[in-house]
């Protein structure tokens, strides 16, 4: 405490020397005086527990300044507003108000995109004056030009190769384009698909005919002409070993036959399709025309049909073709070969009443005598078939002359009186014949 005070007496002391100095005024003395005082007047701070009572005061002093300075604050700038809206709730607008402004911001919109829109400077400037683009060189337009005809060209060939694939692709019998317009009789299309580089003029179905078989066996002259110039196979054969040449004879198709054999060889023309001949054939459907054409292409005349070993003349006697017989006669057909059997075609031709082609044979020196196996003979077989106009001829040639070893009422005489009284003819026993039955 006295050491206090006698800091403050020193202070006093100083203070009042500086007043008193000339170049101090008075006023700053008396504030001197009285800061002295004050300090004089202020309790030591030493004192127990009183320095810390007054620290918090002062700090409880500081605080609430602190909370009335951030109130102050917080209600200045409230009563301002902040400087952006983003800390604020946005206040919500009517519904007729939004309506109004987005039907108005369409319209603009509309209005802006109908509007016509100013060229800009660049396009402005294209359509005065349109810039020169060069021109390529000749040189690189052909190379250009020779390219794409390259690729057009190999385009198109690969869809033709396609077209003609599925226009010559076999059906469920196995027939092609070709074979359909030969059936159909379709020489102009038939013509058109020859001329295409993937035609197979010998393509076969599932039977092994091509369409010279089909040609063939239908007699279709114009398509046999047009496949046999287009070097279709003449001499081919089916599944079941028949050429073109025996079909359309068995048809009797004589024009086809012709066409056919045109081009062929002796040895194909002589060939045997199911055991016959296409002279056989000939012969039994009696197409004479293609007959004779056969005859002086070199068909022989004496080849014998399987099994039964007949002859061409005795298929043609047998069903009484009698130009083919003459034919054959003139090409030296034996009249007097015989079958398997021993018949010869004067008894077929006594069998069948073909007087006709009985005077031909007879007259080229058939033998009216000769029997077959069985021993009939052609004058018995004329009388037992009832064929007057052969038993005539035939007795006329010599054949009654002929010595008979058969019974009595079994000569060729009774047998040819037996048919001319028939029926009123009877036999012995009916005259012997009693009421009861036959007497002994």
């Amino acid at each position: 405490m006295g050491t206090l005070h006698s800091w403050a007496y020193t202070c006093v002391t100083g203070l009042l020397t500086l007043s008193t100095s000339p170049q101090t005024k008075g006023g700053s003395a008396l504030r001197a005086v009285g800061c002295a005082k004050t300090l004089v007047a202020e309790p030591s701070h030493h004192e127990p527990g009183l320095r810390q009572k007054e620290m918090k005061k002062k700090s409880s002093q500081r605080g609430s300044l602190r909370l009335t300075s951030d109130k102050a604050e917080r209600l200045r700038a409230f009563r301002e507003g902040p400087d952006d809206d983003s800390s604020r709730r946005p206040r919500q607008e009517p519904a007729h108000v939004v309506l109004a402004r987005a039907q108005a911001a369409e319209a603009e919109r509309l209005r802006k995109a109908r509007a016509p829109k100013p060229p800009k400077p660049e396009q402005a400037l294209a359509l005065r004056e349109p810039e020169r683009e060069e021109e390529p060189s000749q040189a690189l337009v052909a190379i250009d030009n020779e390219a794409k005809a390259k690729r057009d060209a190999e385009r198109r060939e690969e869809r033709r190769k396609k077209k003609e694939r599925e226009l010559f692709e076999p059906d469920s019998k196995g027939e092609t384009a070709l074979h359909r317009a030969v059936l159909a009789g379709d020489s102009t299309e038939l013509r058109r698909l020859l001329g295409l580089p993937s035609c197979r003029v010998d393509c076969p179905n599932f039977y092994g005919d091509s369409a010279i078989h089909a040609a063939a066996q239908l007699g279709h002259i114009e398509s046999l002409t047009i496949l046999r110039d287009a070097g279709a196979v003449t001499d081919r054969r089916n599944r079941h070993g028949l050429t073109p040449l025996c079909l359309a004879a068995s048809k009797g198709h004589s024009q086809a036959v012709v066409i056919i054999a045109h081009s062929l060889t002796k040895r194909a023309i002589n060939a045997y399709c199911g055991g016959y001949t296409a002279l056989h054939w000939c012969c039994v459907t009696g197409i004479d025309a293609a007959c004779g054409f056969l005859a002086k292409k070199g068909a022989d005349a004496a080849l014998r049909a399987e099994p039964d070993g007949e002859t061409c003349l005795y298929k043609a006697a047998t069903y009484c073709h009698t130009p083919c017989v003459d034919i054959l006669l003139d090409a030296g057909a034996d009249a007097n070969a015989a079958n398997s059997d021993g018949a010869t075609a004067l008894l077929a031709c006594a069998a069948s009443g073909d007087y006709a082609s009985l005077d031909l044979l007879i007259a080229r020196g058939g033998d009216v005598h000769k029997a077959d196996l069985a021993g009939r003979t052609p004058l018995g077989v004329a009388a037992q078939k009832g064929n007057l106009s052969c038993v005539s001829r035939l007795a006329a040639a010599g054949a009654l002359s002929s010595s008979s070893s058969a019974p009595a009422g079994d000569t060729l005489v009774d047998r040819f009186l037996y048919k001319l009284s028939f029926p009123f003819a009877k036999k012995e026993c009916e005259e012997a014949v009693a009421p009861g039955g036959c007497t002994g």
